[in-house]
């Protein structure tokens, strides 16, 4: 059963808003959803090649091939992950 809110309140979905403020907010919130992805993405990124780098320094270091293998193992994960984390994100439209 659906809630109704007292006159003059907004349910929690904001439905007594009129429309565009309801399109504002929306906006607003899209936003800063779109620049939080934004931001994990190039963290994400970030530690990608910063655990590439250590993997190629790791590989040039140790001598044993059990241990380069192990080596090449990270290597290969850092270059086998998704495409999305391997290409720059997209950005969107000023909002």
């Amino acid at each position: 059963m659906p809630r109704s809110s007292a006159p003059g309140t907004k349910s929690a979905l904001g439905d007594e808003m009129p429309g565009g403020e309801q399109t504002a907010r929306a906006h607003r919130e899209l936003h800063a959803i779109v620049g939080g992805t934004e931001q994990a993405t190039q963290s994400i990124l970030q530690a990608a090649e910063a655990i590439e780098q250590a993997a190629n320094t790791l590989t040039a270091s140790v001598k044993g091939s059990h241990d380069q293998g192990l080596a090449h193992d990270i290597q290969d994960r850092v270059v086998q992950s998704p495409a999305i984390f391997r290409t720059s994100p997209v950005s969107a439209s000023p909002m």
